[in-house]
């Protein structure tokens, strides 16, 4: 609390986890520059976030507790034009991803999402230029052991092929830990060796690395055969 009253003027950036404390949140409501916020979707909390007009990345823990309230929050908050990142932390249990899905178009300016949650292919085949026309980076549980054999899945190559500037990692992968794939990949082949042994998780795409690419971007090479429609052939390798 003293921490929030000093430096009150100038914070961007706060993280309260489950604090559940009305003057809490009250004192957040008076934060001129704040932007980003990470906390758990209780009910004051969802209350903020609708009241809220300046925030710009949000990101939710143990989003499973109350998952149709938050969505409902954020679609509602008046920050909902300017959004840019989302990140949806432990979502696993019984996910309503197509709800997810119906809320993406309230978020125009989105840039980078992540769902800690098994995608369904009703989700992936919903992800579009259209419904998330600024998504250039995603996060998702992946639900096979091989993380070679995941990027070559049909649904995620499909997925790529229809979003071509979108770049994809795992999620719960920590990028500044050394580390960053222990607990995620349970895969001996020499793909999810050496991507293990890089010390970060890597971001993937169907396109050559460019200036807008996040650190770390590596390309996939598609498949030959897919439903999607193929990618520009300017982008690819």
């Amino acid at each position: 609390m003293s921490l929030l009253q000093t430096h009150a003027a100038t914070l961007e950036e706060v993280d309260v986890e489950d604090f559940s404390e009305q003057v809490v949140w009250s004192l957040l409501r008076t934060l001129p520059k704040l932007r980003s916020l990470a906390c758990s979707p209780g009910p004051v909390a969802l209350d903020f976030v609708r009241q809220s007009s300046q925030l710009r990345s949000l990101w939710f823990y143990e989003f499973y507790k109350l998952p149709s309230a938050a969505l409902q929050a954020l679609t509602e908050s008046r920050s909902a034009s300017l959004l840019g990142t989302l990140d949806l932390y432990r979502w696993r249990h019984d996910p309503d991803l197509m709800a997810l899905a119906g809320c993406l178009p309230r978020f125009p300016v989105l840039r980078e999402l992540s769902v800690d949650a098994d995608p369904t292919d009703d989700f992936l085949r919903a992800l579009t230029p259209t419904s998330a026309p600024r998504l250039t980076r995603l996060s998702l549980h992946c639900e096979k052991k091989c993380l070679h054999a995941w990027l070559h899945d049909i649904r995620i190559q499909d997925l790529l092929q229809r979003n071509p500037r979108l770049h994809l990692q795992l999620s719960k992968c920590d990028c500044n830990e050394e580390y960053a794939y222990e607990g995620v990949i349970k895969c001996d082949c020499s793909f999810c060796e050496k991507e293990e042994s890089r010390g970060r998780c890597s971001w993937f795409s169907l396109h050559r690395r460019t200036a807008d690419c996040p650190p770390g971007c590596l390309q996939v090479v598609p498949l030959p055969c897919s439903s999607a429609p193929p990618a520009d052939s300017s982008n690819q390798g």
